[in-house]
């Protein structure tokens, strides 16, 4: 079984809770308590055989806030509260940034980077040309992972179809709406 760790939170971001809810089954009775019904809801939908179907679960978690990773893990049925995320070293085999503040992703992802364990981090990555280039030997190894779910948006498949109406494009601006 792959063994993984979450890190962080976002204010209005409940990937902490969806990915490892997803990974590893969920506690109904402690989402009710939280702000989080949407995500609730989401996992209600799902097939049950596509929740905790992996060979893989969440073991350990950080936040900023004890209180918040406790009911985190209540809620996704995590194992280990850490107080500092480096205590998850030696214990997992992968982790997952689960925040948005890029400035904080490098700072954070370095510890596991340079233990050869794999990160996957929540978009942004960087917006730093200067920290991208410092992760590239680590996605050299396929130590690094980050994406983002525009691929698959709908609303954008008209721009996709059309791209030649549009000539040399300059600049792009967008917002994500939840």
């Amino acid at each position: 079984m792959l063994r993984l760790g979450i890190i962080g939170y976002s204010p209005k971001n409940g990937h902490p809770y969806s990915f490892s809810s997803i990974l590893n089954g969920y506690n109904r009775e402690a989402y009710l308590k939280t702000e989080w019904l949407g995500i609730l809801n989401y996992l209600e939908k799902r097939e049950q055989d596509e929740i905790a179907s992996l060979d893989a679960r969440v073991t350990h978690i950080w936040t900023q806030s004890l209180d918040l990773s406790k009911q985190i893990a209540r809620c996704s049925k995590i194992d280990h509260v850490v107080s500092n995320y480096q205590d998850m070293i030696g214990y997992i085999d992968g982790v997952i940034i689960a925040r948005d503040d890029y400035e904080i992703h490098k700072e954070i992802a370095q510890c596991f980077l340079e233990e050869n364990i794999p990160v996957l981090i929540d978009k942004p990555l960087t917006l730093s040309k200067e920290e991208l280039q410092w992760y590239k030997p680590f996605y050299d190894k396929g130590l690094i992972m980050s994406c983002s779910g525009f691929r698959y948006c709908r609303e954008l498949d008209d721009v996709r179809e059309n791209l030649e109406k549009f000539g040399d494009i300059k600049l792009i601006r967008a917002a994500v709406i939840n």
